[in-house]
């Protein structure tokens, strides 16, 4: 068979199940709060890191993220060395894992 590959965490694949049971109004209405709560100079202030095993890598050079029309919408760092080894580093395991 083909290899598999997980992202994210257990507890976050674990809530991904088969039967999907909701509160659509519940869920509707945390939606809404979050919406009209939600700072968009966040995604500035905490810009978006490479994540390997639970290790946020936050050096590197921070660039701007833009929207679909070009507007500038929040900052990430791009991988440095270190954050790419690690990301090398996972990939070589989980392929090791699924040629066996």
């Amino acid at each position: 068979g083909g290899a598999q590959y997980h992202f994210g965490s257990h507890r976050y694949a674990g809530a991904i199940t088969g039967d999907v049971t909701y509160d659509s109004t519940k869920l509707r209405k945390e939606t809404v709060q979050y919406v009209r709560g939600f700072d968009p100079s966040l995604w500035s202030a905490d810009p978006m890191v490479t994540v390997v095993e639970g290790v946020a890598y936050r050096k590197g050079e921070v660039v701007d993220t833009t929207d679909a029309r070009g507007r500038v919408n929040g900052k990430q760092v791009i991988a440095n060395q270190e954050a790419f080894d690690a990301v090398m580093s996972l990939a070589g395991r989980l392929t090791a894992e699924a040629d066996k």
